[in-house]
């Protein structure tokens, strides 16, 4: 059967306006689409250069806390290439005007409390755990050094 052209010609014609809806609807939410996908990429764009210029101008620090007993001291520097614990130690000595003594690997005296059997002995931890016989290891930024007197 076939359909006489003034027929087909009125129903292309009819259904002309709603392809064009649709036709610019599919259009519009791809151009949305597309710029939506943009801006959030350029935001996590931005938001990791922000971060990776903070964390290069932040000095990256390593910490001594220094537990007496009854009082605690904390100080904190920048984590140097090839920095160890000897030398951060003697640096906080240095800096808060303590008494230091160091003799194999181990620490003797610290302000005037030195290391016995009978009375207490200082204990070297380093990030959580005990540190024996290391003072010549090298610190890394983000360390934290602990001295307990126990």
């Amino acid at each position: 059967m076939q359909v006489p052209p003034d027929l087909a010609l009125k129903e292309a014609k009819e259904h002309r306006p709603i392809y064009w809806v649709f036709f610019l609807l599919i259009v519009f939410l791809g151009i949305a689409a597309f710029f939506a996908a943009n801006y959030q990429l350029s935001r996590e764009y931005a938001n990791r250069e922000e971060t990776a210029v903070n964390k290069s101008r932040a000095p990256a620090l390593v910490k001594v806390l220094i537990d007496f007993g009854q009082s605690k001291r904390a100080f904190q520097g920048p984590a140097r290439e090839g920095l160890s614990v000897r030398q951060a130690l003697y640096e906080v000595a240095s800096i808060a005007k303590l008494e230091l003594q160091v003799s194999d690997e181990a620490i003797v005296k610290l302000d005037g409390l030195k290391s016995t059997k009978e009375k207490g002995r200082w204990e070297l931890y380093l990030n959580g755990d005990v540190l024996q016989n290391s003072l010549s290891r090298e610190l890394f930024p983000g360390d934290q050094i602990m001295l307990r007197y126990e």
